[in-house]
């Protein structure tokens, strides 16, 4: 199966948790180990969600 956009956090995403593990660890921590942790999470929630379909995901429903 081929990987898409869908399937990988967006930098957005990491920055925003790379920030509350931040805020968590505290000023001491580091940059890179939070960003890292933060990828790592997201990729593991999204490998772990149920599929999606993009127009379940874009908020649309098929009426049947």
């Amino acid at each position: 199966m081929a990987h898409t956009e869908d399937d990988f956090p967006t930098r957005d995403q990491i920055e925003t948790r790379a920030y509350e593990l931040y805020l968590a660890r505290g000023e001491d921590s580091s940059a890179i180990e939070n960003w890292l942790a933060a990828e790592d999470e997201l990729k593991r929630e999204q490998a772990s969600a149920p599929l999606r379909s993009k127009s379940a995901s874009a908020g649309q429903h098929n009426p049947r």
